[in-house]
């Protein structure tokens, strides 16, 4: 039993570059920037993402092109939602309907948390950048709430 499990283990690790060269850099920004996850993209690659990301972290041009390949993956992902929809629009049965209604609503749901200032919904408060200070209310004393009370029974 344990034979069957060791080689089990054995089939589903892959053998992974230790050391990744500036083609298979390149190779892995191109993939992200056509819409593939950094993790398909490694896979696709033979590369760790770990591995990827030190080296990121380690190269600042490296760091530079990562972040415009993330940008441009998130950008090909929002567009697909566009393809996402035709296919929803040509789908014969309401199950394929909902798969696909699934699979839009997900793209949207992470493009809004790996982008929210792009792709998220927009929550206006005042006191933002481009919108006036919040007002903050007065407390009425007892004196000042009857007075208005007074003034609106006598106009009705």
């Amino acid at each position: 039993m344990m034979l069957a499990s060791a080689n089990r283990q054995e089939k589903t690790q892959v053998s992974r570059q230790s050391t990744i060269t500036p083609e298979v850099q390149e190779a892995v920004l191109e993939a992200m920037r056509t819409g593939e996850s950094l993790r398909k993209a490694c896979v696709a690659h033979n590369v760790t993402a770990s591995s990827f990301l030190r080296m990121v972290d380690a190269n600042k041009d490296l760091s530079v092109q990562y972040a415009r390949a993330r940008e441009d993956m998130l950008d090909a992902q929002a567009q697909e939602l566009e393809d996402i929809g035709d296919q929803a629009a040509r789908a014969q049965t309401a199950v394929e309907v909902n798969g696909l209604r699934l699979k839009a609503d997900n793209r949207k749901w992470l493009l809004s948390k790996l982008a929210p200032k792009k792709y998220g919904d927009k929550l206006q408060l005042g006191g933002a950048d481009d919108l006036p200070p919040i007002g903050v209310a007065k407390m009425l004393s007892d004196d000042e709430l009857n007075a208005i009370a007074a003034k609106q029974v006598k106009t009705e």
